[in-house]
């Protein structure tokens, strides 16, 4: 069967050709506009599949080749997406990894979380102040906008998400990590009890300098 289709597109002309991906277009955005999330799931998931066995057999200059069509379309694509696509495709892609993450063993969930961190590590020591605060700035504005428009009970589950998320994140730390965060965070503290001692100090050191001054002035008046 696959056969027979391969020759037929192979002899079609250039109009035939379009006609028929455009009816092909059609109809799968038909099909998936009334599937349900299941579905839509299973049939990423098969593609995934398929995709991950085509390039388990390709070589390594067709995988370069492939993987820089891949970034290049990317680019164009992403370089053209409006906010609200964007938000779109990475709340996608967000679900997907939460739906990933929740069937994987606590073996696999340990062996990722190293490397996110090794390679969070990474990336993070080899940017600049300047990169760090604008990626903060990013995340807080996803996230602000993310978090407008969820519902109650999207809520919930995200807040539920934190907090084993942070459990978790905890129960792993070591004693010196326990350790280091109160610390931190009476140096914070500290810092700006200090500084705000020193404000005071100076303010009433500016006073007085101040009325001193307005003294000295008005002596000669009187």
């Amino acid at each position: 069967m696959r056969t027979q289709n391969a020759l037929s597109r192979s002899q079609e002309s250039a109009e035939a050709h379009e006609m028929r991906l455009s009816i092909d277009r059609e109809r799968h955005a038909k099909s998936r506009a009334s599937e349900t999330f299941t579905q839509r799931e299973t049939r990423l998931s098969s593609q995934r599949n398929r995709t991950d066995v085509a390039r388990s057999c390709e070589s390594v200059e067709g995988r370069q080749a492939r993987l820089e069509s891949d970034r290049e379309r990317h680019a164009e694509s992403r370089a053209s997406e409006t906010y609200t696509q964007r938000e779109t495709r990475l709340s996608s892609q967000r679900s997907r990894t939460d739906a990933t993450r929740s069937c994987e063993s606590v073996e696999a969930r340990q062996i990722r979380l190293k490397s996110d961190r090794e390679r969070n590590a990474d990336s993070r020591a080899s940017v600049t102040y300047t990169q760090r605060e604008a990626r903060l700035c990013l995340q807080r504005s996803r996230a602000s906008f993310s978090r407008s428009i969820e519902d109650d009970e999207e809520r919930e589950t995200r807040l539920r998400r934190d907090r084993s998320q942070h459990a978790l994140s905890r129960s792993l730390e070591t004693d010196e990590q326990r350790e280091a965060v109160p610390r931190t965070a009476w140096r914070c503290v500290y810092s700006s009890i200090t500084r705000t001692g020193q404000n005071s100090i100076d303010s009433g050191n500016l006073v007085g300098r101040t009325a001193c001054g307005t003294s000295r002035t008005r002596s000669p008046a009187l």
